[in-house]
């Protein structure tokens, strides 16, 4: 009969920029080592091993990832949320070797296209547009009404737009 969870689950850290600010930001992949020997990747550990109490899950995520490195391959953790050096069972493991798993994206140092002449146009549209816009429901209503309130904000945001879209790149 096979284990309904594995013997022990390690966490693999890698960098990589976020998606929209582009940031660094540290994500981590999961590893299932089961009683046959076979290491199965990209789990879901809380989908594995969530069998117990919140808490007792919550003890085991931290110490999961307190063995893992900010980048590189960390140690098996078990049910029980103990530290697992070369030896799971009677099955020996290779133990973790600090390197992590290949993530691709751009490294730092390559140069990323430059995309700010396309974005000072789009800005330069979009507000001269709902400036435009922003005026005629305000001409066109009196000066007074919902539609005058929403011109007013259409002109807001021209403006904000028309005045960001002229600073000068760092």
């Amino acid at each position: 009969m096979t284990s309904p969870r594995p013997l022990a689950i390690r966490a693999i850290a890698s960098v990589r920029p976020s998606l929209i600010l582009r940031r660094p930001r540290r994500v981590c992949f999961y590893d299932a080592f089961w009683p046959n020997g076979w290491v199965q990747r990209n789990i879901s550990p809380s989908a594995l091993m969530y069998q117990r109490d919140p808490a007792d899950y919550s003890v085991f995520e931290k110490q999961l990832h307190a063995a893992c490195p900010e980048v590189g391959v960390g140690s098996w953790i078990d049910y029980y949320g103990s530290n697992l050096d070369a030896v799971i069972g009677e099955v020996p493991v290779e133990p973790p070797t600090g390197l992590g798993r290949r993530v691709d994206y751009e490294e730092p140092g390559v140069p990323r296209p430059d995309h700010s002449r396309r974005r000072r146009a789009q800005k330069l549209g979009i507000g001269a547009g709902s400036l435009i816009v922003g005026g005629a429901l305000i001409i066109l209503n009196g000066s007074t009404g919902f539609l005058a309130f929403v011109g007013f904000a259409f002109c807001v945001v021209g403006l904000a737009l028309l005045s960001t879209s002229w600073r000068r790149p760092r």
